[in-house]
């Protein structure tokens, strides 16, 4: 099966040198690396927003290839989520997620809204709320656009565990209905136990791991600078803690 998108030979500047991966449509993809080591930068390199760095190597998207200077996603396509828009003016959640004439029936607008917890702020003013519940209504418009790909960069760090745990519900049925996924968290035990593919960057260098189960105690370990200080296990399910 040809992947729904490919990055092929991408090198960022003095950052990264030659990543190479793949994901497929459906497929969960977990980006993991230290602070620093160009994740940001690769996701934003990838759907087309500006870094300042200079940028070599392609994307190919449903068979297509373009250099990745040249590369531009249409929102049904892939969307990148870092942090929720700031938002100048007053108005309702329920109307900034009609922002753009999104087409879809009141059952399913709801059902989205359910899901990501956020039916309850409908009727809020948008800009009182939380950075949590911002975090989660754009999530929610995301999901509305139903894009092909959803990058999620650290984006949502405001949230507990308990929205984790949805969280990755969610993620899961979504990609049994088709959207892919590329993320990027601060919980790496919360990522690791969800991805079925990943993605680790150290030191300007890349490794791409077709399936998560790939993935060693070894390998998580020797992303952090002190990996003594760090104990993985990997059983049934992932636990990273400090020693």
């Amino acid at each position: 099966m040809e992947p729904l998108l490919e990055v092929i030979s991408i090198s960022i500047s003095s950052l990264l040198n030659e990543v190479n991966f793949h994901i497929n449509s459906g497929s969960i993809l977990g980006v993991f690396g230290a602070n620093g080591s160009g994740k940001s930068t690769l996701l934003k390199s990838i759907t087309g927003i500006p870094t300042g760095l200079n940028q070599e190597g392609w994307i190919r998207f449903r068979g297509q290839i373009l250099p990745i200077k040249e590369i531009f996603f249409k929102k049904e396509e892939v969307v990148y989520f870092a942090e929720p828009p700031e938002i100048l003016f007053p108005m309702s959640v329920f109307e900034y997620l009609n922002i753009g004439h999104i087409s879809i029936s009141q059952n399913d607008f709801e059902k989205v809204l359910k899901k990501t917890d956020s039916l309850k702020l409908i009727n809020q003013p948008y800009l009182n709320l939380s950075s949590g519940e911002k975090q989660r209504v754009q999530l929610a418009r995301v999901l509305l656009q139903r894009p092909q790909v959803t990058i999620l960069d650290e984006s949502l760090s405001q949230q507990d565990l308990s929205f984790l745990t949805l969280l990755g519900n969610v993620i899961k049925e979504e990609s049994r209905n088709g959207m892919s996924w590329m993320i990027v968290s601060h919980d790496l035990t919360w990522l690791l136990n969800l991805c079925d593919s990943a993605l680790f960057l150290k030191d300007g260098n890349s490794h791409f791991y077709q399936t998560a189960t790939e993935v060693t105690e070894i390998d998580v370990k020797n992303l952090f600078s002190s990996p003594q200080s760090v104990r993985v296990e990997k059983g049934s399910r992932w636990s990273i803690s400090s020693l």
